[in-house]
């Protein structure tokens, strides 16, 4: 069984295109809590309380679950040999990135992070350096870990890092979706002195997906 997290602007909804075109009817997508758009604290009891009471027997048709949730969440299938993936992107441009979405759509419910970017009218700086948006890659990974991760994307290897998991994790090729994605080689432009800013507020994310574009960069190269 794949379990796939799909962290946001991250290029999930391509991941997420290829894979229903591979799994079919044996996918589940699981868009149903939306962990990230509330206090981590609040989606981890809710993901714990998931994971204790699922039952593999369930699941016996399943072969894909993909979609926005706390690997926790699923942290039980780790005893039948599930496969974790994931994807990562330079943090500071999914931070911007997700600003911006944040920013076009409809004010979310209230006690949410996104209810909070409307409602106080945030900017790009207050968004990308307030206390309860720092390091999300670091919380999302602080209770499952990346080491139990069999597979870490990278957006910006989008093509080889695809072809690399397709090959070693199910044997044939996905196609290549580009959905709701800027080019790969696209920056946000912002003054380089916020950029700075951001990167040093989230030293832990950049350490963590630094480590995975190393990893990325070797298979590429190999």
């Amino acid at each position: 069984m794949i379990i796939s997290l799909h962290i946001p602007k991250t290029a999930g909804t391509s991941f997420r295109t290829a894979l229903e075109e591979y799994f079919g009817d044996s996918m589940i997508k699981d868009y149903g809590t939306r962990p990230f758009r509330v206090q981590y604290h609040v989606a981890k009891k809710s993901a714990a309380k998931f994971n204790r009471k699922l039952k593999r027997e369930k699941y016996l048709n399943v072969n894909c679950i993909h979609g926005h949730f706390l690997a926790i969440k699923y942290e039980k299938f780790k005893n039948y040999d599930a496969t974790f993936v994931t994807w990562l992107r330079d943090p500071v441009e999914r931070l911007i990135s997700n600003y911006y979405h944040i920013i076009r759509g409809q004010k979310s419910i209230k006690g949410t992070f996104s209810h909070l970017v409307h409602s106080k009218n945030w900017d790009l700086e207050t968004y990308c350096l307030h206390p309860l948006n720092r390091n999300p890659y670091e919380k999302i990974f602080r209770d499952f870990g990346l080491v139990n991760f069999q597979f870490v994307g990278i957006v910006e290897n989008y093509r080889s890092d695809l072809k690399f998991f397709s090959e070693n994790y199910l044997h044939k090729l996905l196609n290549s979706y580009f959905e709701n994605q800027r080019p790969e080689t696209q920056k946000f432009n912002i003054d380089s002195v916020l950029r700075s800013k951001i990167e040093n507020f989230h030293s832990i994310d950049v350490e963590i997906y630094q480590q995975a574009l190393a990893k990325s960069n070797n298979r590429k190269n190999s």
